[in-house]
């Protein structure tokens, strides 16, 4: 192992290059950050008197030589080592001195906006236009905001401080040292950003999961088929890491129109080959586009000074060429949580729970393991690349077919949209199904049971339903409402019944990757069990039902929400509070006769006060606010107020509330939840 080794600003960066590898995060460092570093630099400068101020560490791999020149892959620091050439940078130029900076050593691996702009920020010259608008395409505007904060702030800063320029640059590029620290070159990188992560560090597992897939796909030998392997891996994985947005807009439009139709709204390739060889079929088409642009002699020319004023659009935000959209729309789960859900897709193993935790662990045992069959790196080479193709289509259809939080005009409601192409060649977001201008009941019914699926389980460990309905779009030939609609009542049925209310249960994993044929056998067995439930049952199964139905003895509040779904189905269409309900968080059961009665009201029998018939789920903070009221004065409150709950709904509507009325309701209860079984 070499030793660390303390480099001044101007040794680091005139006699090494360094690589920025596509596991890292793009620059993202802004004022705050950038002022600290000058003002850090200038405090050690004027009052610690100190010769030498140590800015840090740089922790890099040493990679082959090129050029003569060492290379090394940059770990750890790239965003203080990025500021250090964007302050080098524009210091030269007002200056006009390159002796101390002959050109950016920095490599940015696959990520041609960060590299592009870099270079074109040290060419252009101050204030000369000797650069056409369409030679700094594309723009990475993080880095364009970076040297801008620099031209802004520096000279301003050291006016404040009553230091020169010139002093400044002779302390920078002179006394402040950086610690390079080269890692062994039998190191385990993947270990060693476990390592950094465990110590508190920024990489978070879903990142150091990324650099593991890329270390793989650096094994292929072919080099062009590295090179798009390594970029589909980069654009996907960004695509999808912010759950907010739709992947199309984490692609350039050539690339949507390559891999998502003329709308941008059909995925066009059907695996992972066809999908290179459309990210190669763009980027022939972008290159062919800059050439017509580059031969229009009027294309506009941009000085130093006009390039730094274009508007900065933060990573991020809603304009984001990779996030658009993220502030309207909000997912059901974090990304590291999807990744395990798309890996319990492919590989279909009951041992991999949906504990995001373990994210790490379980694509290590999983899909990165070798076979016993086959150990070369051919097999996990062409696991990663399937695993790229499936978590491109498992967020295309996440997209379209899973509920989002979607926040419009200070009001929000569950919705099911697809992302697809205006006009005016930008995008807008349709009803997945049915027209807009049209009530469909096959995209309210989706909305409904989707949202009653995903209040039941906050958890994202426990999802299971969200593993069940991506693992039916995946396999699905072609996905059509009406049968996806189907899917989803079966397995909602087969969860309910089968989990909490037959005696012999089963696992999520079974429902969930039961073929079709087992399907319909289990929900015709239990359809046979329950078939005479109301009269005919010996008495122990009646128990048996009446038991798991009752207070405290209710498994899981899916039961409900699957009623008051079943129940919005029945009555949408005949009552105007129900055909507007919407499913919200709810985790309390209230007695609707209160356990504790006020004013005097006698108490009720135990088993009809935890009978099924007097329960129905509501708000917990509601719960404990109306929780000893009686019925009236329920009544009135809810008189005023949404409704929580269907089943509470209906029993709000009787006139008196008393053992009769409890019996009626629970039988009818019971019997809409039994007669789900026909469907």
């Amino acid at each position: 192992m070499s030793q660390p080794i303390s480099l001044s600003v101007k040794d680091l960066l005139q006699h090494a290059h360094y690589m920025i590898p596509m596991y890292q995060r793009n620059y993202s460092w802004e004022k705050g950050e950038v002022s600290q570093l000058i003002n850090d630099i200038l405090d050690y400068l004027q009052h610690k008197n100190a010769n030498y101020y140590h800015i840090g560490t740089l922790v890099v791999f040493k990679h082959e030589q090129h050029n003569k020149k060492e290379i090394y892959e940059v770990i750890d620091g790239q965003q203080r080592l990025t500021t250090l050439s964007l302050l080098m940078i524009w210091i030269q130029k007002e200056l006009k001195n390159k002796d101390f900076y002959f050109s950016p050593n920095i490599e940015f691996e696959c990520r041609e906006s960060s590299q592009n702009t870099i270079n074109s920020l040290f060419n252009l010259n101050k204030n000369s236009d000797d650069l056409k608008s369409e030679n700094i395409y594309p723009i990475n505007n993080a880095i364009v905001n970076g040297y801008k904060i620099i031209n802004d702030s520096l000279i301003k800063i050291l006016n404040e401080r009553n230091v020169s320029l010139e002093k400044f640059t002779d302390y920078l590029i002179n006394k402040v040292q950086i610690l390079r620290v080269e890692v062994p070159a039998q190191t385990d990188l993947n270990h060693y950003f476990e390592v950094m992560n465990n110590r508190g560090e920024q990489l978070e597992k879903h990142e150091i999961l990324k650099a593991k897939l890329l270390s793989i796909l650096d094994r292929i030998k072919n080099e062009k088929d590295k090179k798009y392997s390594k970029l589909a891996l980069d654009l996907v994985w960004n695509a999808c890491a912010n759950m907010n947005s739709y992947i199309q807009s984490g692609f350039d439009s050539t690339q949507r129109q390559h891999i998502f139709g003329e709308n941008w709204d059909n995925l066009l390739p059907s695996d992972i080959n066809s999908f290179i060889q459309s990210l190669e079929n763009a980027s022939t088409d972008n290159k062919n586009n800059e050439k017509i642009n580059t031969n229009d002699n009027t294309s506009k020319k941009f000085n130093l000074n006009e390039l730094i004023q274009l508007p900065f659009i933060k990573e991020n935000k809603q304009n984001s060429p990779n996030s658009e959209g993220s502030e309207r729309f909000h997912s059901v789960i974090s990304f590291p949580n999807f990744l395990i859900h798309v890996l319990n897709i492919v590989t279909k193993d009951e041992k991999i729970a949906l504990d995001d935790k373990r994210l790490l662990d379980f694509f290590d045992q999983f899909l990165l393991k070798p076979s016993e069959i086959n150990s070369s790196d051919e097999n996990i080479i062409n696991n990663v690349r399937n695993f790229i193709w499936s978590l491109l289509k498992c967020k295309y259809l996440f997209d379209q077919w899973i509920i989002k939080r979607e926040y419009i005009e200070n009001k929000d409601s569950w919705s099911l949209k697809t992302y697809r192409k205006s006009n005016s060649k930008t995008h807008y977001y349709a009803n997945t199904h049915g027209k807009e201008d049209h009530d469909d009941m096959t995209q309210r019914s989706l909305i409904m049971i989707l949202s009653a699926l995903h209040v039941s389980t906050p958890t994202q460990a426990y999802k299971y339903w969200l593993n069940g309905a991506l693992n039916w779009l995946y396999n699905a030939h072609k996905v059509q409402g009406e049968l996806y609609l189907t899917y989803l009542e079966k397995m909602t049925n087969r969860f309910v019944f089968d989990l909490w209310l037959v005696p012999n249960t089963l696992s999520y994993q079974k429902i969930i990757y039961s073929s079709e044929s087992e399907i319909e056998k289990n929900i015709d067995k239990n359809r046979k069990y329950f078939s005479n439930l109301c009269e005919n049952l010996p008495n122990k199964e009646i128990e048996h039902l009446e038991n798991r139905l009752s207070y405290g003895k209710i498994a899981h509040n899916l039961i409900f929400n699957y009623l008051d779904y079943l129940l919005w189905k029945k009555y949408y269409n005949s009552d105007d509070a129900i055909k507007k309900f919407e499913f919200t968080f709810r985790s309390s059961v209230e007695h609707y006769y209160p356990q504790t009665p006020m004013n005097g009201y006698e108490k009720w029998e135990t088993n009809k006060l935890n009978s099924f018939g007097n329960l129905c789920l509501i708000s917990h903070s509601k719960n404990s606010r109306l929780s000893n009221l009686m019925f009236e004065a329920k009544q009135s409150y809810y008189h005023n107020n949404d409704i929580d709950s269907i089943k509470q709904h209906l029993m709000m509507k009787e006139k008196v509330w008393n053992y009769d009325s409890l019996d009626s309701h629970y039988n009818e209860m019971k019997s809409t939840l039994i007669s789900s079984l026909d469907i």
